[in-house]
């Protein structure tokens, strides 16, 4: 990863270090479009260039949320506190550190009821409200729902939870990532324990 990020006049370790900050904590996609992508995989160079231009032109980063947020007794409530509030800690880290190139981290959240209709009005209100990434959804259905409305405003979305085989192995959702296995994964592995105990 090459470039002057934090202005110093050359490419040093803290060039390195903004930069992975950058990919592996709120790596938003300002352009996840044909520019970025070649072949189906994207060319990091040109993708971090273009998160650090789309930083320096905005005095916030926006951050959204989706998922099931409020408790309410036999919903899976706790998946979506427990990624809201790791949500906020990381961004209370940043901010805490002078942002992202000197940005601050705004977090907005949206509640979807894990409910797929409901998605659809959560992700379209934080795109209103100016999200410029998301983290979420935490039910898979309503992750896939919500993405439709993500992919036009070609946003990024990185889930902790969502496992459908459907948002990755289909390749329909190219602006999707996740950071837990998809379900054929999960019980491939399963299998193979209970066989192999």
């Amino acid at each position: 990863i090459r470039g002057d990020f934090d202005g110093n006049g050359e490419v040093d370790l803290k060039d390195v270090r903004l930069c992975l900050d950058i990919l592996t904590s709120t790596a938003v996609s300002a352009k996840m479009s044909s520019d970025v992508y070649e072949d189906d995989r994207i060319d990091m160079k040109d993708t971090v260039f273009t998160i650090h231009q789309f930083y320096m032109e905005r005095d916030t980063i926006n951050i959204g949320f989706g998922g099931m947020i409020p408790v309410e007794p036999g919903y899976p409530t706790s998946y979506g506190i427990s990624a809201l509030r790791g949500a906020q800690m990381a961004v209370d880290d940043f901010n805490a550190k002078g942002g992202i190139l000197g940005k601050k981290i705004k977090l907005l959240t949206g509640d979807d009821n894990c409910n797929p209709q409901v998605a659809i009005n959560t992700a379209a209100k934080l795109v209103a409200d100016g999200a410029h990434m998301i983290i979420g959804h935490i039910c898979s259905d309503a992750t896939l729902a919500a993405n439709q409305i993500y992919k036009n405003a070609n946003l990024m979305v990185i889930s902790p939870t969502a496992t459908s085989d459907d948002l990755t192995l289909k390749g329909e959702h190219l602006n999707f990532f996740r950071t837990i296995a998809h379900d054929s994964a999960q019980a491939s592995l399963m299998a193979s324990f209970v066989i192999n105990r």
